[in-house]
């Protein structure tokens, strides 16, 4: 289990997947917050600190780019660690952002991405 202070925002349309992701993360004692769309990943970004995004790329209105955007203007030091989840067609590339850190390819299974999730801040916070 992650004793770990760092928060997760997991970003994506569909109301089953936050709240399997939701489940999925308090699991492992890792607190996330889930939003449905960019808009709210951003103001959620001005709100508070997060340790790591779960971003789909399928978000309408180019939301998951507004999100990348957004956190590129946060200090290096502060910035989130980022993981895309698109399927093939939803244009995500690995070279698309430095910000991304890794492009998980739907469909995901929640448990294998929530213990990529743990591996992530587990790393970070030893790192």
């Amino acid at each position: 289990m992650v004793k770990s202070n760092a928060r997760v925002l997991v970003v994506d349309g569909q109301e089953a997947v936050r709240a399997a992701m939701f489940r999925a993360l308090l699991t492992r004692d890792i607190f996330c917050d889930c939003v449905s769309s960019g808009g709210d990943a951003i103001t959620r970004l001005g709100e508070r600190d997060y340790g790591l995004i779960v971003l789909d790329f399928a978000l309408p209105n180019a939301g998951a780019v507004a999100v990348i955007e957004s956190v590129r203007a946060i200090p290096a030091a502060a910035r989130p660690m980022i993981i895309a989840v698109a399927a093939r067609d939803d244009g995500a590339r690995d070279s698309d952002s430095e910000l991304v850190q890794m492009i998980l390819r739907k469909p995901i299974r929640i448990t294998d991405a929530a213990e990529m999730i743990e591996a992530c801040i587990t790393h970070k916070r030893t790192a």
